[in-house]
């Protein structure tokens, strides 16, 4: 299962399910008063459970879908059907995809251990290298407006890793890190505002921030996060939305002294 929200409508969610339903639900003016099970948008289009699911970056009726399947689709969401169909090129599940900062290209993380990065227009992969050797899968995210991706997969001997790639040159890594033995699939996340990779995963406790740079050798470990107990997901939300949850909570007359800077910011930050 996945979760996203648009980010050109912060009451318009989006959830993929285990039953290959991918459902869109509006949070009302005012919040959500009581549970329902009635989506607003039910898309049904993929065999198999959905991996994940991403709004368009740049084209507010847009979103794509990966699932068990081994397809990836996008969906015009105010028409209620797929788009454009990408049922070739993958020979396993797709964990995920993430795309590039002008949404003109998407890179799909495979459980055939292959990241591959499409031309959506032309409907074409063009570059495809084995991001990971490990069996288990990897999942991959955009370095903002970088030609670079950040990968997190595991080695043969099951070691965790992230990779840093050159969109350009895909023969091999800029830089291959080894992090530790953990056995869950760790989910990258990346703020283009301060080239920062934040990576935690359903089963971890923790929460790593890795900086990423144009130089060698590009990825620099600065922090690591720990919670009390663990975690099952997570997502982006507004950086003026979670900034100024954090700073509500704090007495006065801290709360009012931030609220006007908070105006100021853009982009998205971790929840």
């Amino acid at each position: 299962m996945d979760i996203d929200y648009n980010p050109f409508d912060d009451h318009l969610w989006a959830t993929g399910g285990e039953d290959a339903h991918i459902k869109l639900w509006r949070v009302p003016d005012g919040g959500v008063k009581k549970g329902t099970k009635e989506a607003d948008i039910d898309l049904l289009g993929h065999s198999r459970r959905i991996n994940s699911i991403n709004f368009h970056p740049t084209v507010s009726g847009l979103l794509v879908s990966t699932a068990a399947d081994s397809t990836v689709k996008i969906w015009d969401i105010e028409n209620q059907k797929v788009a454009i169909d990408i049922v070739g090129g993958h020979n396993d599940a797709v964990l995920n995809i993430t795309w590039d900062w002008k949404g003109s290209m998407l890179a799909t993380a495979c459980k055939d251990t292959h990241l591959r990065v499409w031309d959506v227009r032309a409907n074409k992969a063009v570059s495809d290298t084995i991001a990971h050797d490990g069996a288990k899968g990897f999942k991959a995210a955009w370095a903002g407006k970088h030609d670079m991706i950040c990968t997190c997969g595991f080695s043969k001997s099951s070691e965790r890793q992230v990779g840093v790639w050159d969109v350009r040159n895909m023969a091999k890594p800029l830089r291959m890190m080894l992090l530790d033995q953990q056995s869950g699939l760790l989910t990258p996340m990346y703020d283009p505002d301060v080239d920062l990779l934040v990576l935690t995963g359903r089963g971890d406790g923790n929460v790593r921030f890795i900086e990423i740079t144009q130089e060698e050798p590009y990825a620099h470990l600065l922090t690591e996060w720990m919670a009390h107990s663990q975690f099952n997901d997570c997502d982006w939300m507004h950086k003026f939305v979670s900034l100024f949850l954090f700073l509500s909570s704090l007495p006065p007359p801290h709360a009012n002294t931030f609220l006007t800077p908070l105006h100021q910011l853009t982009g998205r930050s971790v929840m």
